[in-house]
């Protein structure tokens, strides 16, 4: 079974790239989009509650309706059951404070929106090549929490 990600994006244009560049990259990758915060913690309590698997990856933009990428990575930390899955912002911002306080908050990495669709597709390529690498803890099968949080924020640098 290929690995599951929810991207929590809320532009439509972005999110059809998201999923097109991955399933050109990684057929065997699915790709569950929720446009707000709020809606991609209403569809993990629904996975907690065994209607589906929780995802293996989480991407979220930073600048959603309502409730902040930020916001909702804050909140994926402080909840136990969801805690251990990676999570990667994913933003059109370049500034070093978001990228900092993404880290801060748990995030494993911090990727930067490209503006292309030929960029987007190489960055889908590293991140496929990450994930598929084992990189990211709990795609490996390493569910031990012992590791560090500055561990965990190594895993996957800012890739430009």
């Amino acid at each position: 079974m290929g690995i599951h990600i929810l991207y929590v994006e809320d532009s439509a244009g972005d999110a059809a790239m998201m999923r097109t560049a991955l399933a050109e990259v990684a057929p065997d990758f699915t790709l569950t989009v929720q446009s707000e915060a709020l809606q991609a913690i209403s569809w993990l309590a629904k996975a907690d509650r065994g209607e589906f698997d929780l995802p293996d990856l989480i991407l979220t933009d930073i600048g959603l309706p309502v409730m902040s990428g930020l916001q909702l990575l804050w909140v994926l930390k402080d909840t136990q059951l969801w805690r251990p899955i990676p999570v990667l912002m994913f933003s059109a911002s370049k500034r070093s404070e978001e990228r900092e306080q993404s880290m801060r908050f748990g995030a494993a990495g911090y990727l930067v929106k490209p503006a292309r669709y030929p960029e987007l597709l190489a960055l889908v390529r590293r991140l496929v090549d990450e994930v598929r690498s084992g990189a990211l803890g709990r795609l490996s099968g390493d569910d031990d929490d012992s590791s560090s949080d500055s561990d965990r924020t190594k895993v996957l640098p800012v890739l430009r």
